[in-house]
């Protein structure tokens, strides 16, 4: 059975469509994950607002 160019371009489609949704899913987990452990790391060093303020 030979796939019509449709449905490879639909296969195609939804592969890029899932990589990119999962990057961008990754990429906010991440910066949630960094922004929460600002003021830990701030407390746990001893580091002036500085660091806070460029938040």
């Amino acid at each position: 059975m030979a796939s019509t160019p449709s449905a490879s371009v639909s296969k195609r489609l939804v592969l890029v469509t899932v990589t990119a949704a999962l990057g961008f899913f990754l990429f906010g987990y991440d910066t949630a994950v960094i922004n929460g452990a600002i003021d830990a790391l701030a407390d746990h060093y001893g580091l002036g607002s500085g660091l806070k303020e460029h938040r």
